[in-house]
């Protein structure tokens, strides 16, 4: 029986309990404990419901009045809801819980309120269907749209008021090199202190302050060593930035932008120096002819002889310009490159200083490519001259001659490089080096950091104009403190001199082979983006990759990566140690760790950088994506075990 009580107000007027229970929204139940014989609470009877809730269950009191709980309703036992009524009953703490139903008649959302009163559990619910329906579809709509977030190129970090990172999105945990676990909740500028006091900080405080959204491109230094592109909007929360990485573009931009000064001032230099050439030949004719009029006896001989050479070192340096513009007559024949490398470095091994070894590995078949002989001569001279100084008085100039092609990839990504097959020149030094900023004036004419030892800063621009004009291309590769490569690349001819066509890559690669695998790779180069690149080419073939900025960051990720690291790829010259000492601090705990070394630097010259001359896998930079993945697929293939 539901029944009734009365009551009496405080002023003594009787009141209908049971009518201002009728009157509620909500529904009201009470149920009464059973138990076993020892004393186990075992269900619940039913002795009271309001209007609301027999309109709810969409049933009449009848079927509930004096009935079991789990008799009317056997669903609460699976669901586990009869547990927690009895939790609430035997513990007196208020269980209060949304819960879906789905079994008829009753079903939908309703937040429920279950409560200990005397020797009853009171249950108050009221639907909540639509409210759960519309926060379900938030829900919903946030997931797809976090999940749209998750799979663009574009990073994404939103920060609150107090600047922590509250979201960010694969790409941005790939670009800033930070796992999923290091970045939220970390204040971004102690997570990031180079942004301190930076573009970065001044245009995200702009941005708050005024509301306006930023846009805006700026560099952030190792250990990223790239440029951003960012675009950050503020709102209520905090900010929220969207950002690339655009360091490649940048560099490409850098690349053509010098490309084009390179030309215009070959230009200027070629008019020059053809006008220079034919006024310095008068000069030097005349002070011919008055050397021969005056004799030797001549007081003023003297002075004559030393316009006559000052003016012959004048015609060289304007020759070397003609060179640089691309001015100077040149007579191209059939070369062999490995006959002409060999006859130089012997050449050379009587002229340097003491301390100093010119030496060349010359142990493959002729290469032949179409040029000047003459000019290419004049050019490898250049290059050794500029080794050897160098060395400052000790170490070793290498030089190497190997056959590379260039397909169209690889010739989007250097400008200047166009697709086809080369010889390839290197002349390398284990010198002083050079670091970004002389490194990126290299080939400027004039420029020079060498002046007061005599240096005109010709030789680089001369060497360059060479081999342009032979249809090639030359390239630079330094570390400070370090040494240099320069390779010199000259398109390959048949005997005849025809061009020949771009073939296989000079590795063990099959062209058509593309392998992948799924083993863990540890990557380590302190350049952000060769670390980018190999991440992006080994994963794009199902490898597990995990990236370090340097040998300490390298050390750690290898001692917790599981499973374990199958193969370290790394750079040769690292700004701590050498990837050499990596590698051996690796292969204490794990010995049977392969490793690849990639370095701007020829394979022979690395040698004396740290890495050991036998049984070693090298890659030179730059390489090609099917011959990185064929050589990690085949050092992987190699280390598998065999069956016996």
């Amino acid at each position: 029986m539901r029944g009734a009580t009365v009551s009496r107000s405080e002023d003594g007027v009787p009141f209908d309990a049971e009518e201002l229970l009728d009157s509620l929204a909500l529904g009201v139940i009470a149920l009464e404990p059973v138990r076993d014989h020892a004393g186990t609470l075992v269900d619940f009877r039913w002795c009271y419901a309001n209007e609301a809730a027999i309109e709810i269950l969409h049933r009449p009191w009848e079927v509930f009045d004096g009935s079991l709980l789990l008799e009317v309703s056997p669903e609460h036992g699976p669901s586990g809801l009869f547990d927690r009524y009895r939790a609430a009953f035997e513990t007196g703490q208020d269980l209060v819980s949304v819960l879906e139903f789905t079994s008829a008649p009753v079903s939908g959302f309703f937040e429920l309120h279950a409560s200990r009163v005397g020797n009853h559990l009171v249950v108050r619910f009221v639907d909540v269907t639509e409210q759960a329906k519309l926060e379900q579809a938030e829900i919903a709509a946030r997931r797809s749209t976090e999940a749209v977030i998750e799979r663009i190129s574009d990073a994404v970090l939103a920060l609150d008021r107090q600047w922590r990172v509250t979201y960010a999105n694969a790409a941005a945990h790939r670009m800033l090199h930070r796992g999923p676990d290091t970045l939220l909740g970390r204040v971004v500028w102690d997570e990031f202190p180079h942004a301190v006091g930076s573009e970065f900080e001044r245009q995200y405080r702009h941005a708050v302050d005024t509301g306006e959204t930023v846009t805006f491109d700026e560099y952030y230094p190792a250990p990223l060593d790239t440029w951003f592109r960012v675009r950050a909007y503020p709102d209520a929360n905090g900010l929220t930035i969207y950002f690339a990485d655009v360091g490649a573009e940048r560099r490409l931009e850098a690349h053509l932008s010098q490309l084009d000064r390179l030309e215009t001032v070959s230009t200027m230099a070629g008019g020059i120096a053809h006008d220079y050439n034919n006024l310095l030949m008068v000069v030097a004719g005349h002070a011919s002819l008055l050397a021969e009029d005056l004799g030797r006896a001549h007081k003023g001989s003297e002075d004559v002889q030393a316009i006559i050479e000052a003016t012959d070192r004048a015609i060289g340096m304007t020759r070397q310009l003609l060179t640089f513009s691309r001015g100077q007559v040149v007579r191209p024949t059939t070369v062999d490159l490995v006959e002409q490398v060999a006859r130089l470095a012997h050449e050379r091994e009587g002229s340097v200083p003491d301390g100093v070894e010119v030496a060349a590995v010359v142990d493959t078949p002729p290469i032949p490519a179409f040029v000047d002989v003459g000019e290419l001569r004049r050019m490898l001279g250049h290059l050794v001259d500029n080794a050897v100084l160098a060395l400052e008085g000790a170490g070793t100039v290498l030089l190497e001659v190997t056959v590379a092609d260039v397909d169209q990839e690889t010739a989007l990504n250097h400008p200047g490089r166009p697709a086809g097959r080369y010889g390839v020149v290197s002349v390398s030094d284990d010198g002083v080096g050079m670091d970004h900023e002389i490194l990126r004036r290299a080939l400027e004419p004039f420029f020079t950091t060498r002046r007061a030892h005599g240096g005109t800063g010709l030789g680089l621009s001369a060497a360059h104009g060479i081999a342009r004009q032979a249809g090639g291309v030359l390239s630079l590769y330094s570390e400070p403190g370090v040494g240099t490569t320069v390779r010199v690349y000259l398109p390959l001819t048949d005997l005849d001199g025809e061009p020949v066509p771009s073939g296989q890559a000079s590795d063990d690669t099959d062209p058509d082979d593309d392998p992948g695998g799924t083993e863990t790779i540890l990557v380590v180069d302190d350049n952000a983006s060769v670390r980018s690149l190999i991440e992006r080419i080994l994963r794009d073939r199902g490898y597990t990759v995990l990236v370090a900025h340097d040998t300490d960051h390298a050390a750690g990720l290898a001692a917790i990566a599981s499973p374990p690291v199958d193969l370290l790829i790394t750079d040769v010259v690292m700004p701590d140690r050498t990837g050499h000492e990596l590698a051996d601090v690796l292969k204490l705990r794990h010995p049977d760790l392969e490793v690849l070394y990639v370095s701007g630097y020829t394979e022979n010259s690395v040698i004396t950088r740290g890495v050991p001359a036998r049984d070693v896998d090298f890659l030179a930079k730059p390489f090609l994506s099917r011959e990185l993945a064929g050589r990690v697929r085949a050092i992987l293939d190699r280390c598998q075990p065999t069956d016996p």
